[in-house]
């Protein structure tokens, strides 16, 4: 029984899962496309397992932060290319962006809403997953990835 868990687990490694999911999406008003964005700052920590080596237990733990530079540029470029404007400065915001991210040793998920700045009245609501297991930092990138894919271009 462990031997066929353990190769329903390789080959759901070795073919990972990766998805999005728009869950809402209303029109965006046309004078609305500067976004700031606000990203959960939460550290995301995942234990692998562990090994045996003579008569010591080494564990494998990851951690990873959702609100990483390069997360961060990557949902910048990926915006930018759908025609928003980004600001660094939450007053000039016409839209925010809120992402958060959950992660456990299978798949990260990423949920991201895109809100008017004056009113919080949402827009968007998209969910990104990814889970090859190779490592939590690439999970949750593939996970922001798919849910930029549900922000809708400008």
């Amino acid at each position: 029984m462990k031997i066929i868990f353990h190769l329903l687990l390789i080959c759901f490694l070795l073919l990972g899962c990766s998805s999005s999911n728009v869950l809402l999406n209303v029109t965006i008003p046309g004078d609305k496309d500067t976004i700031y964005l606000i990203f959960d700052n939460t550290q995301s920590t995942i234990s692998s397992g562990g090994i045996v080596v003579g008569n010591m237990f080494f564990t494998d733990v990851e951690t990873a932060s959702f609100n990483s530079l390069e997360n961060r540029m990557l949902a910048k470029s990926t915006l930018s290319a759908k025609g928003y404007k980004i600001t660094n400065k939450i007053e000039k915001a016409d839209l925010f962006v809120y992402g958060g991210c959950e992660s456990n040793e299978i798949q990260s998920k990423v949920m991201l809403v895109l809100v008017d700045a004056k009113t919080e009245k949402e827009y968007v609501v998209s969910k990104g997953t990814y889970g090859m297991g190779w490592d939590l930092n690439g999970d949750i990138k593939g996970a922001l990835k798919n849910a930029l894919d549900g922000i809708p271009n400008r």
